[in-house]
């Protein structure tokens, strides 16, 4: 049986802790599925843009061979397209990705899509933060 777990992130300046992020999703499932963030969501989630555009962070996360399949975030924000989309028997989220979860609860809830899911620890968060990652390249 093939198990297909999802997850959802920026993944903006590819970094030691989405390595570790995405090597912990994996040990739940057969096939890894990442899905990106927009440029848009992330601008009006952390108010800036990303330093890489979307494309460019699919690109280098295929290009990682982290994940299996990699897709965009959905245009409209909640609708969760990507679920029927990739068929997910497991979702894995980040340890600051509380919103998201809650969202998601909800909407598997009022959908009756019974699903798994984990949230995982963070690596070295005081370290591998994108934000603490791209103050320092810009210092």
């Amino acid at each position: 049986m093939n198990r297909r777990v999802l997850v959802f992130g920026t993944f903006d300046l590819l970094h030691e802790g989405h390595r570790y992020f995405l090597s912990r999703a994996r040990q739940f499932g057969d096939t890894l599925i990442a899905v990106v963030a927009r440029d848009d969501f992330v601008r009006q989630r952390k108010g800036r843009p990303p330093v890489d555009a979307m494309k460019k962070r699919m690109e280098i996360l295929r290009d990682s061979n982290l994940a299996d399949e990699v897709y965009p975030a959905d245009r409209e924000i909640g609708s969760y397209h990507i679920l029927k989309k990739t068929s997910p028997d497991v979702i894995c989220l980040g340890y600051d990705q509380r919103e998201l979860k809650s969202n998601l609860e909800e909407w598997l809830e009022i959908h009756h899509k019974p699903l798994e899911i984990h949230v995982l620890e963070p690596y070295n968060e005081h370290i591998y933060k994108t934000t603490l990652l791209r103050s320092q390249q810009n210092s």
